[in-house]
């Protein structure tokens, strides 16, 4: 996406995440039927996550399924507001 390389189920401590890009520290969540009750522990692993310096959307699975297009362009916003945000870094 944008250029950018994605891994998928990427290993950070000791957790495992969906989607990577490790250019942009940019991880990308999808919460199935399972997450539902594990709002705390997803909670805890996302501050985690960013407080090593990453960049964290989640997406629940029935919005990847029935709005592709949404997710897709969320992703693409996102990408664009890290790529601004590294160029301001830069200068």
């Amino acid at each position: 996406m944008n250029g950018y390389q994605f891994n998928r189920q990427f290993i950070i401590e000791n957790y495992i995440v969906d989607f990577i890009c490790r250019k942009l520290n940019l991880i990308i969540e999808i919460d199935g039927s399972s997450h539902i009750t594990k709002g705390s522990a997803d909670y805890d692993r996302q501050l985690r996550l960013e407080e090593l310096g990453f960049t964290v959307l989640r997406f629940p699975e029935f919005e990847v399924l029935g709005a592709l297009e949404d997710v897709h362009n969320k992703i693409y916003y996102a990408i664009e507001a890290i790529e601004e945000k590294l160029k301001l870094n830069k200068s």
